[in-house]
């Protein structure tokens, strides 16, 4: 990669090919070791333009309608949602 922008590029890339690719909870080295690096590549960086673009589009789509968890901390779903949770040694006393 010679740039920055390449770079994000080439992990957008990745990222959304890996959305679309992988099994459900495989982690990302045991699908590159699956599908091996050089496809991965092909597939994704080497790809034609068309195809990169489309990757890029379907990834942007998907953010737009995902919601920031993280502003759920403002304004929570549920009262009891981001209570602090007790410390283990307190829910060990509790138990004897």
């Amino acid at each position: 990669m010679d740039t920055t922008e390449a770079a994000l590029e080439a992990a957008e890339l990745f990222f959304q090919y890996y959305r679309e690719n992988a099994n459900y909870l495989e982690r990302t080295y045991d699908f590159v070791a699956r599908l091996g690096i050089e496809k991965v590549r092909k597939e994704t960086v080497y790809a034609p333009d068309p195809v990169r673009a489309a990757l890029r589009d379907r990834l942007s789509r998907s953010k737009s309608r995902a919601r920031d968890a993280w502003l759920e901390g403002q304004a929570p779903k549920h009262p009891t949602q981001f209570i602090p949770l007790m410390p283990i040694e307190s829910v060990d006393r509790i138990r004897t």
